[in-house]
């Protein structure tokens, strides 16, 4: 087992680390990050579930660990502008709605003060489970977004995207200005 993870985070990370054409990286201080494309994200994901076995709620759990310990590092509760913690979490009815929910969860247990726009809620176990979870952690779920921009500003110091993941693929035929 440990060769084998050893053997896969050598591999990530060099799959994470390899520049890409156009969004290679950005300096932040310092401190390079790195951006996968739509194509290395599937692949990795794929390895996951092939290779080495990963669950859907397994790797959902993770991301949502991650976004939440990631937001907790750069934006400490105590530091937020609107009050502790106010965090608006919209989630979608893929993976990475899922995703959302779980990081949703998490803040909740940091000390942040989520709240969840979930438009669209599918019909499936997973899903269903992890809305309980949110709900039994007195996490709210509001039923529509404030038509007014200033509102959702006056109330939240943070948004958090889960509404779309990496398989999303849809053309612009038009834009009207």
């Amino acid at each position: 087992m440990l060769k084998l993870s050893r053997r896969f985070f050598k591999r990530l990370t060099r799959t994470i680390s390899t520049p890409l054409p156009r969004f290679t990286t950005r300096d932040m201080s310092s401190s390079e990050i790195k951006y996968l494309g739509q194509e290395e994200a599937q692949n990795i994901d794929k390895e996951l579930f092939d290779e080495y076995g990963f669950s859907v709620d397994q790797l959902m759990e993770l991301a949502g660990l991650s976004c939440a310990t990631a937001i907790a590092k750069a934006y400490p509760v105590q530091s937020m502008p609107k009050g502790p913690g106010g965090v608006l979490v919209c989630v979608g009815p893929g993976n990475n709605g899922g995703d959302g929910l779980v990081c949703a969860r998490h803040l909740r247990l940091f000390g942040y003060r989520p709240s969840i726009f979930y438009p669209k809620r599918p019909d499936k176990t997973l899903f269903k489970n992890l809305t309980t979870q949110c709900e039994k952690m007195d996490i709210p779920f509001l039923s529509y977004l404030p038509s007014e921009p200033g509102l959702i500003n006056d109330s939240y110091s943070l948004i958090v995207d889960g509404l779309f993941g990496f398989r999303l693929i849809f053309t612009c035929t038009s834009i009207s200005i």
